[in-house]
């Protein structure tokens, strides 16, 4: 997006009531912390837009350092984090609505998961929305892997 000084690339503009400019940072890393450095930069490209949208965001798949939840307290931008806000975290978020991703499901291998990435399937309980026989044309699994993974989905998202 134009900003007034620069052009701006920006992950997602949402609306609904109000609209948001989100600013998505993922860490595929144990024990990774979102700093306060991405809270700074999603605030200051908010301040830069020409056409702003009514509120920044941030939002994260780890934990938000202190410094990056109180700065964002502070200046008024919404964040999402694995454990904040505390009512609408990410984990809160993921447990009411089960929307587990397959990546949580140990009865599949890791060549197993990219078939279902590869089919466009990232959350366990989608899996659940096919026949056996069209997640075998859309995958290449056999029956009785399907099956297995049908299984523990079932108890996954019950």
């Amino acid at each position: 997006m134009r900003g007034k000084i620069i052009v701006h690339e920006v992950d997602i503009i949402a609306k609904k009531e109000k609209s948001y400019m989100i600013e998505c940072k993922y860490h595929n890393e144990p024990g990774t912390s979102t700093s306060l450095h991405p809270a700074l930069y999603t605030y200051a490209r908010f301040l830069d837009l020409r056409e702003k949208p009514d509120m920044p965001w941030l939002v994260t798949n780890t934990k938000c350092s202190q410094d990056a939840e109180d700065y964002a307290r502070g200046v008024g931008l919404k964040i999402t984090s694995w454990n904040f806000p505390k009512n609408k975290s990410l984990q809160k978020l993921i447990s009411l609505k089960k929307l587990y991703p397959i990546t949580i499901l140990k009865t599949i291998n890791d060549n197993t998961k990219e078939k279902l990435f590869q089919a466009k399937i990232v959350i366990a309980k989608d899996i659940l929305n096919y026949p056996v026989k069209d997640l075998m044309e859309k995958t290449g699994l056999d029956e009785k892997e399907i099956h297995k993974i049908l299984e523990e989905v079932k108890i996954v998202c019950r």
